[in-house]
């Protein structure tokens, strides 16, 4: 549900990978700008995000607007 609310109509389409944890994580690697959004085994949304001149992590919580936010940057690559 929370990729329904980020993802825009230009959104490539991510890399699924399980995690160590027993998570599940999708990713986006271009153009120099990475964006990963974990789902942990307890619920969280996990968040990372690194491009020029800016990184940031956290948990995503109830407000995508981060995320959101990430998302465009990636796609402006």
């Amino acid at each position: 549900e929370f990729l329904v609310l980020v993802l825009g109509p230009n959104t490539a389409p991510p890399t699924v990978v399980p995690t160590a944890q027993g998570g599940v994580q999708v990713e986006w690697h271009q153009g120099g700008v990475d964006l990963e959004i974990e789902a942990t085994v307890s619920g969280k949304l996990l968040y990372f995000f690194s491009g020029p001149g800016e990184e940031s992590e956290g948990p995503v919580g109830d407000n995508p607007t981060t995320v959101k936010r990430f998302m465009k940057r990636l796609e402006g690559v």
